[in-house]
C-alpha cells in the first residue's frame, strides 16, 4: 500500500470512529475542546480536526488545553518535547499542482480555405487537492513554550443580536429560517429559559442562512439531515467562540439524531461546511 494510500485509509478510519462517538455517546462532549490552534500561527484547524482532537484528547484524558504544533515547529523555536510525548494526527488538503499530457484537436485552415482536423500531445497543469497527515503535539508535552492567556470574542449577547438582525429580518414565531429568504423567525427571548440559549438556537437559524448565503446549500436536493448537521455543529462551535452558555451535551444529542441519517462521507462534508459558515459569522460579528 502506498504512503498516500494509507493516509486515506487512516482518515477514512478517522471519519468513521469520529461520527459513532458522536452518535452512540453524545456525553464526551463534557469534555469537549473547542478553539484548538496551532500555538504559534495562531490559527484554528477545521472544525473536523478540531472535534477528531477533542475526541482523542477525552478518550486519553492527557491534555486538556487547545494548542497544538508539529515536532519541526517545536524545534524551529528552540523548545523541546518531553520524553514519552504522544502526538495526535491531524489532516488537511493541500493543493497540489500535477501535469498531464492530452490529446487535443487543433483546426488548420488549409490555402484552399479547407479545414484540415489534426490532434497533438499538449502539457496541461492541473491543480489537484492532495490529502496530507501531520502528527501535532500539545503544548502541555513542550517545554520551553509558555501557554498563552488568550480570552475569548468580546462580543456581548446584545452586539451578536443586533448584528444579524441588521444582516436578516427577524419575525416571532418558531425558531427557523425562512429558505431562501433573508428572514429568521425567533420566539421572544422571554420564552426561553436564558439569553444564552436564545443565541445559541438564533446561532442555528443564522448558520443555515449564513450556508444558503455562501452557495453551499443545495435547495434542490432533500438535504434536511445534511443542512441541521452543519447547522447545529456550526452553532456548537459559535457559543464556544463567544462564550456562549449552552450546554454542549444538547448541541451533540441534536447532532446524533440527525448524523445518523448521513453516511461517512456526507458527514465529512458536513463538518467541512459547517467550519466554512463558522468562519465566514465569525468574521461578519467581528466586524
Amino acid at each position: 500500500m502506498s504512503k498516500l494510500s494509507e493516509v486515506r485509509k487512516e482518515y477514512t478510519e478517522t471519519i468513521s470512529n469520529l461520527k459513532e462517538t458522536m452518535l452512540k455517546n453524545p456525553e464526551w462532549v463534557k469534555d469537549w475542546t473547542i478553539g484548538i490552534r496551532n500555538i504559534f500561527s495562531k490559527t484554528s484547524y477545521s472544525v473536523l480536526n478540531q472535534l477528531n482532537l477533542s475526541m482523542l484528547m477525552a478518550i486519553r484524558g492527557e491534555h486538556k488545553e487547545p494548542y497544538f504544533a508539529t515536532f519541526k515547529q517545536i524545534k524551529e523555536a528552540g523548545a523541546k518535547l518531553k520524553k514519552g510525548s504522544k502526538g495526535y494526527p491531524i489532516f488537511f488538503y493541500k493543493p497540489y499542482e500535477i501535469e498531464k499530457e492530452v490529446e487535443r484537436e487543433i483546426v488548420d485552415i488549409d490555402e484552399n480555405g479547407n479545414e484540415i482536423i489534426r490532434t497533438e500531445i499538449v502539457k496541461v497543469k492541473k491543480t489537484i487537492p492532495l490529502l496530507k497527515r501531520y502528527i501535532v503535539f500539545n503544548i502541555e508535552d513542550i517545554e520551553g513554550i509558555e501557554i498563552p492567556n488568550e480570552e475569548n470574542l468580546e462580543i456581548s449577547k446584545k452586539q451578536i443580536f443586533e448584528k444579524i438582525s441588521q444582516e436578516v429580518t427577524l419575525t416571532y414565531g418558531n425558531p427557523a429560517w425562512v429558505v431562501g429568504e433573508k428572514k429568521i423567525l425567533m420566539p421572544k427571548v422571554a420564552d426561553f429559559e436564558s439569553q444564552d440559549s436564545f443565541i445559541a438556537a438564533l446561532f442555528h437559524e443564522f448558520s443555515h442562512y449564513t450556508h444558503w448565503k455562501i452557495g453551499l446549500m443545495d435547495l434542490s436536493k432533500n438535504t434536511y439531515a445534511f443542512d441541521e448537521v452543519v447547522a447545529e455543529t456550526s452553532a456548537a462551535v459559535l457559543c464556544n467562540i463567544f462564550n456562549i452558555d449552552y450546554p454542549l451535551e444538547r448541541h451533540a444529542g441534536y447532532l446524533a439524531s440527525w448524523g445518523k441519517k448521513l453516511d461517512d462521507k456526507q458527514f465529512e462534508k458536513a463538518l467541512k461546511e459547517a467550519g466554512k459558515v463558522v468562519e465566514k459569522i465569525v468574521k461578519f460579528l467581528e466586524n
